[in-house]
């Protein structure tokens, strides 16, 4: 399947991923916590621990990404045809969704575009760290595989003091990626 870079802008996704991740620079561990909506399954929310060490922030924000798109194909969330909106905090994994899976710049009604790799209006050609790699690749085959169709991409501002609406969501998710950070934390100190 091939993946559309048209935008309609009144056309809603047929499910929303939130994901955010909690990292450990100092050990390399981390948690994830996501929450996923579906037109054909009620709201899941979950999270837990990484099952292998990050190098960087940004390869556990993509983690959380791919736990979450398990998830929702595991829970019957996502299925062919799908309109997949992914939202994080972590603008790094934002860009390299859409780096991966040619997102759209204007996703969504209420969307905002992500500059590919930096700031201002110009985009920077990058090339994705070798680490980075093996997480965008696999995030891509779990999307691809599942049969979505359309991507796109809105950042969420994390830590606003919201208590609606995205930053809820937001900071639900960044709770479960703590507990699963710390949890992570404590099987890794007994043994």
């Amino acid at each position: 399947m091939t993946h559309s870079t048209t935008t309609i802008p009144s056309e809603k996704p047929t499910v929303t991923i939130f994901a955010d991740a909690a990292f450990d620079p100092t050990t390399g561990l981390g948690g994830w916590g996501c929450w996923i909506k579906s037109n054909r399954t009620e709201a899941v929310m979950i999270g837990g621990s990484f099952a292998s060490r990050s190098r960087t922030v940004g390869e556990a924000e993509l983690k959380a990404l791919a736990c979450a798109i398990h998830v929702a194909r595991a829970a019957n969330a996502v299925s062919d045809g799908d309109h997949v909106l992914f939202q994080s905090d972590s603008h790094e994994a934002l860009c390299i969704i859409r780096y991966a899976l040619g997102a759209e710049d204007r996703p969504a009604r209420g969307g905002m575009a992500i500059n590919v790799w930096g700031a201002g209006k110009r985009k920077s050609k990058r090339v994705l760290p070798n680490h980075l790699l093996a997480p965008a690749r696999k995030l891509r085959d779990m999307v691809m595989s599942a049969g979505v169709v359309r991507v796109s991409v809105r950042h969420v501002k994390a830590h606003t003091g919201k208590r609606r609406g995205r930053a809820w969501v937001n900071r639900a998710c960044d709770s479960l990626a703590k507990k699963g950070l710390e949890s992570s934390r404590a099987h890794h100190a007994g043994q």
